[in-house]
């Protein structure tokens, strides 16, 4: 049984305002102080299942279940500030709540928003074995490829107008 927050239960914050990244994921900081067991991420839609909600803690998918009216994931907390991210795998404007609550079932806070997400997979996205790994121009300032087209340009100009020179030396004494 839930019951809404009592004096007793101890103050959560309420998660900020929601920014949607270019990636097409809605992302959430929520602050569960340490009388929260539970956060709960649901999102809401016509015809919305588990299959079409992601749902991150940091990089980390979670285990996202169908519910009557869309999906719901139930993520552990206490006392931190958790990063969430939802993203769709089709498009549409779900409502989605975020509920944080203690021990008991006692919601100490909820914050609800309703987005316009599209379908992240037909956005760009930054492959985890990428990150951390700067590539040449990243590491050191300069676009490698441009010198390297550059150098090898070069070389075959020099050795067009040696094998020209040759060229034209034979007929001249020829």
């Amino acid at each position: 049984m839930l019951s809404l927050g009592s004096s007793a239960a101890p103050a959560t914050a309420a998660p900020g305002p929601a920014t949607i990244g270019t990636d097409g994921f809605a992302r959430f900081d929520v602050t569960a102080d340490a009388g929260a067991t539970a956060v709960w991420i649901e999102v809401e839609g016509a015809g919305l299942t588990a299959a079409d909600v992601v749902v991150r803690l940091g990089n980390v998918n979670q285990t996202v279940t169908t519910t009557a009216l869309g999906a719901i994931a139930i993520v552990p907390a206490s006392g931190s500030t958790l990063s969430f991210a939802v993203a769709l795998t089709t498009g549409a404007t779900p409502d989605i709540a975020i509920t944080v609550i203690d021990a008991v079932g006692t919601v100490l806070s909820s914050t609800s928003y309703n987005l316009t997400l599209v379908d992240y997979r037909t956005l760009p996205q930054t492959s985890a074995a990428a990150v951390g790994v700067p590539s040449a121009l990243a590491a050191t300032g300069l676009n490698l490829g441009i010198y390297l087209a550059i150098t090898l340009l070069g070389g075959l100009a020099v050795a067009v107008g040696i094998a020209l020179r040759t060229r034209t030396r034979k007929l001249v004494t020829a």
